[in-house]
């Protein structure tokens, strides 16, 4: 049971810092080109989407290792 649950604690932190990717990207797509440089924006925005994506394989892996419990 504890490694369900430390299973569980860690899907949570990976899905708040998913959250805070996507969050994130829509304040900087607000932000578009008036405020910030498009090339710096293009990269920020590449960077999140980067991290989400490895977020989502992490994601997986614990929820796989969860059910596998």
């Amino acid at each position: 049971m504890a490694h369900i649950i430390k299973g569980i604690d860690k899907l949570q932190e990976k899905l708040g810092d998913y959250h805070d990717s996507v969050i994130a990207q829509e304040r900087l797509r607000k932000m578009l080109p008036e405020k910030i440089e498009p090339l710096l924006l293009r990269h920020s925005l590449n960077f999140l989407e980067k991290r989400k994506n490895r977020l989502r394989i992490k994601v997986r892996k614990i929820a796989n290792y969860i059910k596998s419990k």
